[in-house]
């Protein structure tokens, strides 16, 4: 019998930085999981292996401790975490659910134990850290860069071998933090080369090839120079100034067959640029937004070594995702027939201003998702796989369960896949006695999710709540007469007015389902145990009430955007102040989750930004004040805070200062709530 103890002793002459802090983090590990005791230390020995498949370890029992054997850096660094997992039994995102061991004097082994890992399904496997607005104001222990450090350990947990470290400002303070993990260095696909944008070193150039050629080339030169000794997946490719088709900055590319053209020429050159530096380079090409038209078009060369990153909508379909109001939705799944490379680009989260999620888990039913990343390696894109995990916490369902996948792929149907990973799921992290009131509660987040569209990946996040009325009521005080263009993606509607009337009837269903999901969530959480219960509030609870509140309020909104159609001004600016509360109440949910290490964690929740959507609804007010009882402003402060003899009696306009719209609204509220 083997024993482990809380103290390990390192045998072998591993010197990888990557292979040391896996093992300082086993140390912490095993103090985690295990009391002090007076036993001697047990030895785990390091030994390369070069006959081993990459990426792969073995581990046995030896007569004082355990042996391992791996034929790379991250060979060893996935054995450490096995250990961890297996033995140990802590979780991959035990830092991002709250995990806590229960300890034991040791944890025993038979002599006999012995585990090999295989080769991974997936070749390259990560995530893209993006729209991280969460992790950029907040920081553990007052070290702004302890959740980074948080991230990288958690994707290696997981198995991942690559990196997007973030699209922020400080995301060079990123990179050698992952590099130092062993993570590989993966690329933007707004960022060829890993090059900064032209516009950001050029502010007084124009960003055109026909102007600057040169210039470009300079600037993925000196990037792919100054990284050519490290462990890189160079993106080739060329889009515009940020997030958008490049002939937005170019407008000499006119047509479909120039701009196929000149993308097909740039990967060419910026390959031999890569080449030239690294002659065994791996390199991708994304066939993202604009792309993916061009190349279904026939116009875009990309040459046989180089990965298609085939992307998916946003919402986790393979189908070209919508741009604005322009939804094709051209078939972006990877090719069955195509002898080349092929990998994904993938969302668990996403950011559209429209309706996608971004501080809540993916809406569409998992099931569906497995069956689109089974077609993906059917299609055998297992080359690639970037996942845009965006700020982790939020997505830790799905990021578990794309894992899985990665790992080892489906030898089941989704819908047992899906039901064995919720079992796993919910008893690891809630506990075993928890288990069925949390996956009772997963499945209903997914049952309850409104449906916007005809397809199944159609369920509105919680920007749906949220962006649409903004967008309507600044339609509405900006022209009333006119709908607003801004919604075509969605109603093509001849008038504002059809638009609010058609958004009220989801609106409706929105808040009904929701008010239904969290009252079954919360009787399933008084089944729970304490602690579980605590989790449970701060995760999936804590989403439904977003949703449930967020639904509400964009229905109030339509309320009062009726009312004020109809001159009901102050009808109107109750259910603004209505709708407003709704969206603080949101906001207050997600201040409640915050505590302990998450404390700020959601300060900086800028995209979707609930407080905003509160911000515009008191706009909004002001703007329905005017239109009511504008440019004096007495005579709503008579009839909500006087007495019906006062209010006959007109010899002072009023007798105390004008109330704030705030002021008022609590004086309606005395008269009007139910």
């Amino acid at each position: 019998m083997v024993l482990l103890h809380s103290h390990v002793q390192i045998l072998g002459r591993i010197t990888s930085k990557a292979v040391q802090l896996a093992i300082n983090d086993l140390q912490r590990d095993l103090k985690k999981v295990i009391s002090d005791s007076d036993v001697s230390d047990f030895s785990l020995m390091l030994e390369k292996d070069s006959n081993l498949p990459r990426q792969t370890f073995s581990i046995k029992a030896e007569r004082n401790g355990l042996s391992m054997c791996a034929p790379d850096e991250l060979g060893f660094v996935y054995g450490i975490y096995h250990i961890s997992r297996e033995l140990l039994g802590i979780p991959d995102f035990w830092f991002w659910m709250d995990w806590k061991a229960k300890q034991h004097n040791y944890v025993e082994l038979p002599d006999n134990y012995q585990y090999t890992s295989g080769p991974f399904l997936v070749k390259n496997r990560g995530w893209f850290i993006n729209d991280e607005v969460l992790l950029m104001e907040w920081s553990i222990e007052n070290d702004r860069l302890q959740p980074w450090r948080m991230v990288f350990e958690t994707l290696l947990r997981c198995n991942g071998n690559m990196v997007i470290p973030g699209t922020g400002s400080d995301v060079n303070k990123h990179i050698p933090l992952a590099r130092e993990r062993g993570l590989v260095i993966a690329q933007h696909h707004s960022e060829p080369l890993g090059a900064p944008m032209f516009s950001s070193v050029y502010p007084h150039e124009a960003p055109s090839w026909s102007i600057n050629k040169d210039k470009f080339i300079s600037l993925w030169r000196a990037s792919v120079a100054s990284n050519k000794n490290s462990k890189t997946i160079w993106n080739l490719g060329f889009r515009g100034q940020g997030d958008r088709p490049f002939w937005l900055d170019d407008p000499a590319f006119s047509t479909d067959q120039a701009r196929g053209k000149l993308i097909s020429e740039i990967i060419k050159i910026q390959r031999e640029i890569v080449i030239q530096a690294n002659p065994h380079a791996t390199m991708c090409t994304y066939l993202y937004g604009e792309v993916i038209d061009l190349y279904a078009k026939g116009l875009i060369n990309i040459p046989r070594d180089v990965i298609k990153v085939w992307s998916d909508n946003g919402y986790g379909r393979m189908v070209a995702r919508r741009q604005n109001n322009t939804d094709t939705r051209i078939d972006s799944m990877p090719r069955s027939d195509d002898t080349g490379k092929q990998g994904i680009y993938y969302h668990v989260s996403f950011f559209d201003l429209q309706a996608a999620n971004h501080i809540t888990t993916l809406p569409n039913n998992p099931c569906d998702v497995v069956k689109e990343l089974t077609h993906v390696l059917g299609h055998k894109a297992t080359d690639y796989w970037i996942i845009n995990a965006s700020n982790i916490k939020p997505h830790t369902y799905y990021l578990d369960l794309i894992a899985d996948l990665w790992r080892k792929g489906i030898s089941e149907k989704p819908d047992a896949f899906v039901k064995h990973h919720d079992e796993r799921y919910s008893s690891t992290y809630y506990g075993k006695d928890n288990r069925q009131a949390v996956e009772e509660s997963i499945q209903a987040y997914f049952h309850y999710a409104v449906s916007f569209g005809p397809h199944w990946d159609n369920h509105a996040g919680e920007q749906f709540w949220n962006y649409i009325p903004r967008v309507l009521i600044s339609q509405f005080m900006h022209d009333s007469n006119s709908r607003s263009t801004e919604l075509d993606w969605m109603w093509k509607s001849a008038s504002l007015k059809e638009q609010v009337t058609s958004y009220k009837d989801l609106c409706k269903k929105g808040a009904a389902q929701y008010e239904t999901l969290v009252t079954f969530q919360n009787k399933r959480a008084l089944k729970m145990d304490k602690t579980a219960r605590r989790l449970f509030e701060d995760t999936l609870l804590l989403q439904s009430q977003v949703y449930a509140h967020c639904s509400r309020g964009a229905l109030l909104t339509c309320n009062s955007l009726a009312q004020g159609f109809k001159g009901m001004w102050q009808k109107a600016f109750y259910s603004a102040g209505l709708a407003r509360r709704e969206y603080i109440r949101a906001r207050e949910v997600l201040n409640k989750g915050e505590h302990g290490v998450w404390t700020n964690y959601f300060k900086n929740e800028c995209l979707t930004d609930i407080a905003q959507t509160a911000n515009v609804l008191s706009g909004f007010m002001s703007y329905v004040r005017n239109e009511g009882e504008g440019p004096y402003f007495y005579q709503w402060q008579r009839d909500f805070t006087y007495s019906k003899n006062e209010q006959k009696v007109l010899v002072l306009l009023i007798n105390h200062n004008h109330l704030t719209d705030d002021q008022l609204f609590r004086a309606m509220l005395t008269r009007w709530e139910e």
